[in-house]
């Protein structure tokens, strides 16, 4: 296989892993193409310019890299369209010499299936990675082959590290502790412990509903760890964003929802510890805190910078939030949503929601991708609401 050849692989099961370690060009990419179902065990890539398309991926040794799904070592690579199921590590592992290299950069991981990984289902590493598109579910932290458990064994949705990265529109779900795979996981959506920055998260669902569970822990065990843009995602989970020694957060226009039920300690929305500069506007807080934790903890050294306001807080059970407003919170207040329970979280006819917000300017649509009007129009939460045009006998006319 040279530069700009093709290789469409035919119906069948194939035992092997597959190896690549040349290159293909920025106008002439290598191509692996499954032509039907075509099942092997994964892919090890040292090289660029290689693309990975339409397999079934499964059954892989208990090895740091080719117990992978798919392990990429190398820049401009696209692997989409997988199914990566059953594997004993990652599903899809962007490996660089360390964590920030350019070594491995600008890849693109989208609209992959990845089911039952080991550890995580995406790791990032290097720089200016797209990651989007991707439905993640049910990573395991014992996974069936795994043959040694390791120090840090967990199960979680994304890890990522270096910087550059845009993370948006996967679909994190029913990573679980009913897998008896699961003994004592702390499961997070996204996770990081350093180096990363410059990095955003945007239109992401996340549903972690075991107690105790989170959307983001982001710590700095390697510095830096800073510069995240995290706007327009829904997030389920017990606390939504655990943050620790990560300067510059900005968190604005997300839909986050809790539950009344849970009862493990530091049910915070967000916690903030020695991050100051966090910008935290527009965002959406529905059962939050379970009436013990209001939905923002910020420690002294995160005071400092901290801009936070225009946040809807409301609590299903109609008793107050814990805590106090924010400069133009809406306070338990009904943000009339579509259905809750099947996580439509799109704003009804009459929301307060509509026009409460400000303008910002890392926000231009929303989690649909629909744009949102400039000026005063922002709405809170991760969905502008649309008007509906429809006709009548007199003309055109918009129902609010």
């Amino acid at each position: 296989m040279v530069p700009g050849d093709q290789c469409f692989v035919l119906t069948g099961t194939y035992e092997e892993r597959i190896r690549i370690t040349t290159s293909g060009s920025s106008n002439h990419p290598i191509l692996y193409q499954a032509d039907g179902q075509v099942i092997t065990q994964g892919f090890t890539i040292d090289a660029s310019y290689v693309h990975i398309i339409g397999f079934e991926i499964t059954n892989t040794i208990d090895h740091p890299t080719d117990g992978t799904g798919i392990t990429v070592s190398g820049s401009y690579c696209e692997i989409r369209s997988n199914y990566v199921h059953d594997v004993t590590r990652a599903g899809i592992f962007l490996w660089a010499p360390n964590r920030d290299s350019e070594n491995t950069s600008h890849c693109i991981i989208s609209g992959n299936q990845i089911f039952r990984a080991g550890q995580t289902g995406v790791e990032i590493n290097g720089r200016n990675h797209l990651v989007e598109n991707n439905d993640i579910s049910h990573t395991l932290q014992h996974p069936p082959k795994l043959l040694s458990p390791f120090y840090g064994m967990d199960a979680d949705g994304i890890r990522f590290f270096g910087s550059g990265h845009i993370i948006q529109r996967n679909k994190i779900y029913d990573i679980t502790l009913n897998d008896p795979e699961n003994v004592d996981p702390h499961i997070d959506c996204f996770q990081t412990w350093g180096p990363a920055y410059q990095i955003t998260f945007e239109q992401n669902f996340c549903e972690n509903l075991d107690d105790g569970m989170q959307g983001w822990m982001i710590g700095e065990l390697e510095s830096p760890v800073q510069d995240f843009v995290i706007k327009n995602n829904v997030v389920k989970a017990f606390r939504l964003l655990n943050v620790f020694n990560a300067e510059d957060m900005v968190i604005v226009n997300n839909s986050f929802k809790s539950e009344l039920s849970y009862r493990l300690p530091s049910g915070y929305g967000i916690e903030l510890h020695h991050s100051p500069n966090a910008k935290i506007i527009n965002n959406l807080f529905y059962d939050v805190g379970r009436h013990e934790f209001p939905y923002l903890y910020a420690d002294s050294p995160s005071l400092t910078g901290l801009d936070v306001g225009y946040n809807c807080h409301f609590m299903s059970d109609q008793n107050l939030p814990y805590g106090n407003p924010y400069s133009n919170d809406l306070w338990q207040i009904d943000p009339k949503l579509a259905n809750i329970s099947g996580n439509d979280f799109h704003l009804q006819r009459g929301s307060p929601l509509i026009n409460a917000g400000i303008t910002l300017s890392e926000i231009t649509d929303d989690f649909d991708g629909i744009s949102r009007p400039p000026g005063s129009g922002n709405d809170i939460g991760a969905f502008n609401y649309q008007s509906v045009t429809i006709s009548t006998p007199q003309g055109l006319r918009v129902v609010q």
